[in-house]
């Protein structure tokens, strides 16, 4: 899938399924360029970092498309009562990429994205 957000393009992988959502980027020694995952309906959406193995920035984007929480640089964690990364708002899309690609590349919330 490709993605632009801000003046950004990427090609993300796609989570859109259940499993494909709760794997993530689990286990993986190498990250792709991004992972979008897509929800069925907005909703206050949670993503917590056990057995990622790299840093990552987590951008939530709500319905209309716009940035609605960044967390920069969320921490991986191998304990179970680790840290929740929340999007406060109501959500659609969240896009993983490698910590430190939003303020590389200008992203703030509010920014536009598109699929």
């Amino acid at each position: 899938m490709e993605v632009v957000i801000g003046k950004t393009k990427l090609q993300v992988e796609t989570a859109d399924s259940f499993w494909s959502q709760a794997k993530g980027l689990m286990f993986r020694d190498t990250l792709p360029e991004g992972m979008m995952f897509v929800f069925s309906a907005p909703r206050r959406l949670s993503f917590w970092m056990m057995f990622v193995k790299h840093p990552i920035d987590i951008v939530f984007i709500g319905e209309d498309k716009k940035v609605v929480k960044i967390h920069h640089a969320a921490r991986p964690t191998l304990n179970p009562f680790g840290r929740v990364y929340c999007s406060g708002a109501k959500a659609k899309y969240a896009l993983e990429v490698v910590a430190g690609f939003c303020k590389k590349n200008g992203i703030a919330e509010g920014a536009d994205v598109r699929l």
